[in-house]
């Protein structure tokens, strides 16, 4: 009996071969709600294709992960379109995880073509592991030998392409970066949901955007402290300077607005005068 990544590259190559044999025609939209791996060339070796597909595997599970936390996991199916060389993800219809596979869905779109532009911060819902993915999947197309001629990811729009730029910031992203349990403290300024539902804390010590990402009780705090001074705290992930660049956050905790503190003279029995 084949395993699953055997049948899967069985499939694979039957469809190369069709297409091969029939005229080129332009892939179809991706169907709703699904991610496409899109990658051709001169020669796909079963080495190259494992990679490709372990890579893809890695990156969708990731990112679905983050997005879901502690809630249900987003289960995918794996499939190869027939006469085309197209890897699909579907989620599997679940009424519990719609709308994280969605959230998911579009967060690997934008983390990538962040990725090709150069960004000097995590991808929202990029892990490490996810960054290594994407960029093994650039790595595809390793300029030596030229076997790998394109490698895309489609979802419901323009495919968002995959080259060594990708490499080269995944690269740079995971250098010297670490992670470790902390806090940011600074004020929430952003709240977006393009691409994925994020928000923005500018860090008081160093007058920098750090991205955050949570769970659906994450942001209803974010969006309930909007404009306010916060401290997050949850997994962060430090760039290479040792500031910190994102972070998957568990708790948003507003500090009080300065009309509601007590004056200076209220303070005053609290201090002793120096002896």
């Amino acid at each position: 009996m084949r395993s699953p990544l055997a049948e899967t590259q069985r499939q694979f190559v039957m469809a190369n071969n069709r297409k091969r044999r029939e005229p080129t025609t332009k892939p179809s939209r991706t169907a709703a709600g699904a991610v496409t791996l899109d990658f051709d060339g001169q020669l796909i070796t079963p080495e190259v294709f494992r990679k490709a597909v372990n890579a893809f595997i890695d990156l969708i599970r990731e990112v679905s992960d983050e997005v879901a936390g502690s809630s249900p996991k987003v289960q995918w199916n794996i499939s190869v379109a027939a006469g085309s060389r197209l890897l699909i993800a579907r989620p599997v219809a679940d009424a519990a995880t719609r709308a994280h596979a969605r959230k998911a869905v579009a967060a690997i779109t934008s983390g990538v073509r962040r990725l090709e532009r150069g960004t000097t911060a995590p991808p929202v819902y990029f892990t490490e592991r996810a960054i290594r993915a994407a960029r093994d999947l650039a790595s595809l197309r390793d300029p030596g030998d030229k076997a790998v001629s394109y490698v895309r990811i489609r979802t419901n729009g323009k495919p968002a392409e995959i080259t060594q730029k990708s490499v080269a910031t995944a690269s740079t992203l995971m250098g010297d970066q670490h992670e470790a349990y902390g806090c940011v403290e600074g004020r929430l300024q952003t709240v977006s949901e393009r691409g994925s539902f994020h928000f923005v804390v500018f860090d008081d010590l160093f007058d920098t955007a750090v991205n955050c990402s949570g769970d659906q009780d994450v942001m209803k705090q974010a969006l309930a402290a909007f404009g306010k001074r916060v401290a997050v705290l949850g997994m962060v992930q430090y760039d290479t300077t040792g500031r910190p660049a994102s972070i998957r956050v568990h708790t948003v905790r507003p500090f009080p607005d300065e009309q509601a503190l007590p004056p200076i003279k209220n303070l005053r029995g609290i201090f002793k005068r120096a002896e």
